[in-house]
């Protein structure tokens, strides 16, 4: 059985196939990156959205691991905001604890890409 990861850690279901994933901008992040002398860069690269034709995947995390899934079935709204050149994605989802999953940070086109294929994915899983 080959199993491949979609996000460090997670493997792929079956008949899943990833549709797209981002990660927070380096460049929308720059004051971090001086503020904590270059520490930053570590923590951005262990931030990742992952979206499959079945699940939304958030990973977040250095020493205190955390991933999210949320299943496409239970997206009810998935919206983008974009101020100056920064873009984030705002996932509502129905019932459960989930709620609702921000992704702040990301670049426009990143941004603007996940807003995308989460609306892709609801519309190819409920129709």
């Amino acid at each position: 059985m080959n199993v491949r990861n979609i996000a460090p850690g997670v493997p792929t279901l079956p008949d899943e196939q990833l549709i797209a994933k981002a990660a927070p901008s380096a460049s929308v992040t720059w004051s971090r990156y001086f503020f904590t002398l270059g520490l930053w860069e570590i923590w951005r690269r262990r931030q990742r959205v992952v979206v499959t034709n079945q699940r939304i995947i958030t990973t977040r995390g250095l020493l205190s691991k955390s991933q999210r899934m949320l299943p496409i079935g239970k997206v009810q709204d998935a919206s983008l905001q974009l101020r100056f050149w920064v873009g984030r994605v705002v996932v509502t989802t129905a019932g459960g604890a989930a709620g609702s999953v921000d992704f702040p940070t990301l670049s426009r086109p990143d941004a603007r890409n996940i807003v995308n294929a989460i609306q892709r994915a609801v519309h190819e899983s409920s129709g």
